[in-house]
């Protein structure tokens, strides 16, 4: 990574037979924790943990700008290959990613997506 402005997501996703959930947050740190972005993405088919962490990469790539860099935090490191500018790290606390499995399960419920800037 480089001297870029560093950007921060927490991701968290769920797959089962009826389909995936994906929940991604960007954030910026500090006490409190502020949120400015929300994604909470709904597949019909199931995805694989490899296809779901692409597609969560693939995502936030689109939301960062040219001089950003993004640091994904996700439940466990993944043995795939940092992006251009795209890095994935396992949070440290598992607790931190609780709204983002809670966007993950909406999706399921609702079967749509929602995204919104905050």
């Amino acid at each position: 990574m480089s001297d870029k402005k560093r950007v921060h997501f927490r991701a968290a996703f769920y797959n089962t037979e009826q389909g995936s959930g994906v929940g991604i947050e960007r954030y910026e740190p500090g006490k409190p924790v502020k949120i400015t972005y929300i994604a909470s993405v709904y597949f019909d088919e199931g995805l694989s943990s490899r296809e779901a962490v692409k597609f969560i990469m693939s995502h936030v790539e689109k939301l960062i700008g040219e001089d950003e860099e993004a640091m994904i935090r996700l439940q466990r490191r993944y043995n795939l290959p940092n992006w251009n500018k795209v890095l994935i790290r396992k949070v440290e606390n598992p607790v931190r990613l609780t709204e983002a499995y809670n966007l993950a399960n909406d999706a399921l419920q609702r079967k749509s997506t929602i995204t919104e800037e905050i």
